[in-house]
């Protein structure tokens, strides 16, 4: 439903300093306690090399082809079933495939995505803040981040000491800007939620959530 709010206090976007990545693999979560309010595993079920212009195309029932490249999880590829009417294979082409797996509540930087991405709930509950592209500034292209805010992080009293004035006035009119266009979406298992490359996304998973 769209009356969902994010339940977490924390920033409301995170800048440069205190980037997180979801980089950790599902060993990683299910062998360690998680101590970070970002404890998401992603592991690939399918990805296509980045020489491939063609990608791969999913058939009318929804199942993959049985030669796509082998990956971590790609033993469940086969498996898996898409809603081949929202990915018509003439028409769209697959870059890559994830299982994301979150053990306790956590929370995803604010963020964009460089592909259209189509996030589908298997177990628990996702809340997704999306805003249109623009809303918040991005680092440089050549950065280490650059699908990632510049502006520094802000709590909610805002008074960071080693804030500038300058960001401090950035901060205000980003949060200004998000508040005037952010669209907050819950989604739970069965349900699907499009999002669109370049869109500023941040994102709250509920324990042991599943997604691909």
């Amino acid at each position: 439903g769209t009356n969902a709010r994010l339940q977490s206090s924390g920033p409301t976007f995170f800048g440069q300093e205190h980037q997180q990545t979801t980089e950790m693999k599902l060993g990683d979560v299910l062998d360690a306690n998680c101590t970070e309010s970002l404890c998401i595993a992603q592991e690939t079920i399918l990805s296509v090399s980045s020489g491939d212009k063609t990608g791969i195309t999913c058939h009318t029932d929804g199942t993959l082809p049985a030669n796509t490249p082998p990956t971590t999880l790609s033993s469940l590829a086969p498996g898996l079933i898409l809603p081949s009417h929202l990915l018509p294979h003439k028409r769209i082409t697959l870059k890559e495939v994830n299982l994301w797996f979150a053990p306790q509540l956590s929370n995803t930087n604010y963020h964009y995505d460089a592909n259209d991405n189509l996030l589908m709930m298997l177990h628990g509950t996702k809340t997704v803040e999306m805003s249109p592209p623009g809303t918040i500034q991005a680092n440089g292209i050549h950065s280490d981040r650059a699908n990632h805010p510049a502006l520094l992080s802000s709590t909610s009293d805002d008074n960071h000491n080693n804030q500038t004035e300058l960001n401090r006035i950035k901060v205000r009119d980003t949060q200004r800007a998000l508040n005037s266009s952010t669209m907050v979406v819950s989604i739970s298992a069965g349900e699907a939620l499009f999002i669109p490359e370049g869109w500023w996304h941040r994102v709250e998973s509920s324990s042991r959530c599943l997604a691909v």
